[in-house]
């Protein structure tokens, strides 16, 4: 009997996944232990799984490879095999294995320093596992150089290095408890902490469950695992008896799925820790010494423990004072520029009146936004147009009361139309067009829409963009929405009659800062303060021409995407405070 094809082993992971149809979460998780198969796994499940850190249960790596060979050694081992036997077999399912799951980062390096330690042993001489992963990860960067700018290539070498140096000395230091309960610990801690760099670029903020989450799932994860790959290999042989170890497996899989979705459901599942450029050397500083504590001795181990403690200690500080100011941010304040992105969301309070005037791409962003600023209700919700970095994130308002909309009446057939349309119609809003001149009494100050003169007839959506200017006792706000230099041109002699400059003025910049603006605009409003809502992008936005004007006419430049939420109160004392780029 000959070796298994790679095209044979193409169709029997297809045949797999074609036997499961319409699964479960329970039976896609199945899947993805086995074989790393992820986009069976609803959206939901992956989200719950990624805020307590166990989406690395579905990229495959070590500990798959090991759970499988190791499967497969005990297994000849009892059969009576001979050791070279045991090697050759375990090598060549090993070679199996990695082409039925794919050549993901993860896996490669799982399989080069299997290979490594396989050889070694086979030749009868001892392999130091940290060699081996030097050795693998030194190859498999010759052979593909991209593979050092490949975060997955990343997480997979150093949470094997945190696991081969820290899981058994911190084992080590917990002797008062079982044993298999230290190595739990142990290893979910050394991975956490080895892998911190990266996932700080993935996902701001360290998981408070990681660790516990772990240790729950950890018994049930090399069951499923064996019975997910037996029912792969029995595809040939009985879809039946494939489908039947699937079920099986699957009441391990419904307890990981029961744990996620506890322990990401809890009201904190992340601290935050303080980003830049010091927050990345204190957390290198931290995992640097974590390794040494571990490895080294005399003098250096005490350099190691005095730089482990204090790099605890100042991010421990400066992440609490980073909390602080963001709540101190979302909670005083008459106007919040919102940090949902590439897109606006902007606030209001006067008295007892909110008004939020656009609400982003992100429902998750707004809501946030909305629920750290103490937003119950929103007596005036504008929709400026219906391009999704303004009104895509609608569904975010799903617990707030609405009174009244206001939307574009730009001939619009795009599908957000209708999905804003219905939502705000089964929420009971009362939807008004708004046209200009509309007048809307909020507080203490009134709003007043300035543009365009006709949105039905507009060229583009942009340019039907609603353009609104508050007008409050101690100071004005103007929003130009996304309106064009054209489109500003129209506005300018409504803009002239309405400024005061007794008071403080506020422009929210139109477009997020493109260059597609009048400097006229700018020049008659002569904002104190200039207001960007902006975020990660390819247009170029903010543009530095407009950056340069609104700073040469006296404004302060305020930026989400670099500042985060943004908050002012302007009816006494001008105070002006930012959350930062916090992600709680």
């Amino acid at each position: 009997m000959g070796f298994p094809e790679i095209g044979q082993i193409t169709d029997l992971k297809a045949a797999f996944l074609g036997s499961l149809g319409r699964v479960s979460d329970s039976e896609a998780l199945v899947a993805g232990l086995a074989i790393g198969e992820r986009d069976l796994l609803s959206e939901a499940a992956q989200a719950q799984m990624r805020e307590i850190s166990l989406t690395h249960l579905v990229a495959v790596s070590g500990a798959n490879l090991a759970i499988i060979m190791g499967a497969i050694w005990f297994l000849l081992a009892s059969l009576g095999a001979t050791r070279l036997l045991r090697f050759f077999v375990a090598g060549i399912s090993m070679l199996c294995y990695v082409l039925l799951v794919g050549p993901e980062p993860s896996v490669l390096r799982a399989g080069a320093m299997a290979l490594i330690v396989l050889i070694s042993m086979a030749l009868g001489r001892g392999s130091n596992p940290i060699h081996a992963l030097a050795f693998a990860i030194t190859l498999l960067l010759v052979v593909d150089p991209s593979l050092a700018r490949n975060l997955g290539f990343a997480l997979s070498a150093l949470a094997t290095c945190g696991l081969l140096l820290g899981a058994n000395a911190i084992a080590d230091k917990l002797a008062w408890i079982p044993r298999p309960l230290a190595l739990g610990i142990g290893a979910g801690v050394a991975a956490q902490a080895f892998t911190l760099p990266v996932v700080l670029m993935l996902q701001p903020g360290f998981p408070i469950f990681a660790v516990l989450a772990n240790l729950l799932v950890e018994p049930v994860v090399a069951p499923v695992t064996v019975l997910g790959i037996v029912a792969v290999l029995l595809i040939p042989i009985s879809v039946e008896l494939s489908n039947l170890a699937t079920f099986l497996a699957t009441f391990g899989t419904q307890w990981i799925l029961w744990i996620s979705n506890l322990l990401s459901s809890q009201p904190t599942t992340r601290f935050h820790l303080v980003g830049g450029v010091i927050g990345g050397l204190l957390v290198w500083t931290l995992v640097i010494s974590l390794a040494l504590t571990v490895v080294s001795r005399g003098k250096l181990k005490g350099l190691a423990v005095i730089g482990l403690t204090a790099s605890i200690g100042f991010l421990v500080l400066l992440s609490v004072a980073d909390l602080l100011r963001y709540s101190a941010t979302m909670q005083d304040w008459e106007l919040m520029a919102c940090d949902v992105g590439q897109g606006d969301a902007l606030l209001i309070r006067s008295q007892n009146s909110t008004a939020l005037i656009d609400v982003g791409r992100e429902p998750a962003l707004i809501a946030q936004c909305l629920r750290d600023a103490g937003v119950k209700k929103i007596d005036l919700l504008l929709l400026t147009h219906f391009d999704a970095d303004h009104v895509g994130g609608v569904m975010g308002l799903g617990e707030i009361s609405i009174s009244t909309a206001l939307v574009s009446g730009f001939a619009d057939d795009r599908p957000l139309v209708s999905i804003v349309h219905g939502f705000l119609e089964n929420h009971g809003v009362r939807v008004l067009e708004g046209i200009r001149g509309m007048e809307i009494v909020l507080g203490e100050c009134k709003l007043v829409i300035i543009g365009p003169d006709n949105p039905a007839i507009a060229e583009t959506s942009n340019d039907a963009s609603l353009v609104s200017f508050l007008d409050c006792p101690r100071y004005q706000v103007l929003n130009l929405a996304d309106s064009s230099e054209h489109s500003q041109h129209q506005l300018l002699s409504t803009i002239r009659a309405l400024v005061d400059g007794r008071k403080l003025r506020v422009a929210k910049v139109a477009h997020h800062g493109s260059k597609d603006q009048l400097e006229t605009t700018y020049q008659t409003f002569k904002p104190n303060i200039a207001l960007y809502l902006v975020g990660k992008n390819t247009y170029g936005h903010p543009n530095r021409e407009i950056l340069n004007l609104t700073r040469n006419l006296g404004a302060t430049n305020l930026r989400t995407d670099t500042q985060g939420a943004i908050s002012l109160q302007l009816s006494s004392v001008l105070k002006i405070m930012t959350a930062g780029k916090l992600s709680i």
